[in-house]
C-alpha cells in the first residue's frame, strides 16, 4: 500500500470522522456495477477487498479509503459506425436526406443499443484522512480527478467542508530559489531527478526541462535570469523518500525507500504495515513542506 503521488487538501473536520461514522457514510454510498443502461458508476468500496469488514480502514492516526469507478467502454468511432450505417440505410429506404434531429435520435438509439453490450473498465482511488495536517490525501497525479474525489466524499458525509491547500510563500517561488542557490536547503532535503521552468501567469508555452545532470547553477541561471520560475522538482528527502513537488503543491513519482520492515505473513497485515510506514513518512513530508513554505495562508487571504 504505496502512494505513488499525494494531492492534499485541508479539512478542519478530519479529526471528527471516527471510523463508526465514516463506515457508517460511505456503506450507504457503496460501489454498484452499472446498469445495463448506465454509462458510468462511482461508489465506496473496501479498501482491502471485499472479504475486509471496514469501508474506512483505522490504521494508526489514519483513516484509509477507496474510491471505485466503473466505465462502459464505448468508443466514439464505433458509435460513429454504426450511426453512419444505419443512417445510410434509412436515406437508401426513404430516398431522401436525414436531418439532424433524427440523426441524433438515431446516435441516442445506437447508444442504447451498445451499452448493455460493452465491455467495462475499472478504475480504483485510494485517500487517506490525515487529522495531524488536517488533510485528506488522495493518490493521483491528476487534479481534476482528484477533485472529483473530494466531491463524492463531501456528498457522503453531507457536505465535508474541504479547500486546496494555499501557504504564504508561493511554491514556485520557493523552488526557484532553492535551483538557483539564493537559500540554503532545508536539512535532510537534497535536489534530485529533474526541473522544469517556465514564466508564470503568461501565455508563453516555452518550458525548460531539465536533467539531474543539468541541474548545476551555471546550467540553470539563465534561465531564471530570463525569469522562468521553477514549476516541478526532483527531491531526495530524509534518505528514505524521493519525488516530484509541483508549483501546486502536487507531489508524484514517489519512491519510499524502507526497506527495513519485515515481511507479514499475510496480505491484509502488510497492506496495514506498508501504509502506517507510508502515511507517516507523507505526514511528516506535509509537515516540513508547509513550513519550507511558510506555513498556510490564513483562511481570509487564501480566499
Amino acid at each position: 500500500m504505496w502512494f505513488k503521488n499525494a494531492i492534499s487538501f485541508r479539512c478542519e473536520q478530519v479529526a471528527k470522522l471516527d471510523q463508526a461514522l465514516l463506515n457508517e457514510k460511505l456503506s450507504a454510498q457503496a460501489f454498484k456495477p452499472c446498469t445495463p443502461q448506465q454509462a458510468e458508476s462511482y461508489g465506496w468500496v473496501r479498501p482491502f477487498g471485499e472479504e475486509a469488514e471496514h469501508f474506512a480502514e483505522h490504521i494508526g492516526n489514519f483513516q484509509l479509503l477507496c474510491l471505485q469507478k466503473e466505465k462502459k467502454m464505448l468508443p466514439n468511432s464505433v458509435i460513429s459506425k454504426y450511426v453512419k450505417e444505419r443512417i445510410k440505410t434509412l436515406e437508401k429506404e426513404q430516398g431522401e436526406s436525414i436531418g439532424k434531429g433524427e440523426k441524433d435520435q438515431i446516435k441516442e438509439s445506437v447508444i442504447h443499443e451498445l451499452l448493455p453490450k460493452a465491455f467495462s473498465e475499472y478504475h480504483s482511488w485510494y485517500m487517506y484522512l490525515d487529522p495531524i495536517n488536517n488533510l485528506v490525501v488522495v493518490d493521483s497525479s491528476n487534479v481534476k480527478q482528484a477533485e472529483e474525489c473530494i466531491h463524492l466524499l463531501r456528498i457522503a458525509l453531507d457536505g465535508l467542508a474541504t479547500h486546496p491547500v494555499v501557504t504564504e510563500y508561493k511554491p514556485y517561488e520557493v523552488l526557484t530559489c532553492w535551483l538557483a542557490r539564493s537559500t540554503q536547503l532545508p536539512e535532510g532535503l537534497l535536489l534530485d531527478q529533474c526541473a522544469e521552468l517556465r514564466f508564470v501567469g503568461s501565455e508563453d508555452a516555452d518550458i525548460v526541462k531539465l536533467s539531474k545532470s543539468d541541474l548545476e547553477l551555471e546550467e540553470v541561471e539563465p534561465h531564471i535570469g530570463a525569469g522562468k520560475m521553477v514549476t516541478k522538482l526532483g527531491f531526495h528527502w530524509t534518505d528514505y523518500l524521493t519525488g516530484i513537488i509541483h508549483d501546486d503543491f502536487r507531489f508524484t513519482q514517489l519512491k519510499f525507500e524502507l526497506t527495513d520492515q519485515e515481511k507479514a505473513e499475510d496480505f491484509i497485515s502488510q497492506a496495514r504495515a506498508d501504509f502506517i510506514l507510508m502515511a507517516n513518512a507523507l505526514s511528516q513530508l506535509y509537515r516540513n513542506f508547509i513550513e519550507y513554505f511558510g506555513g498556510y495562508k490564513k483562511d481570509k487571504e487564501a480566499a
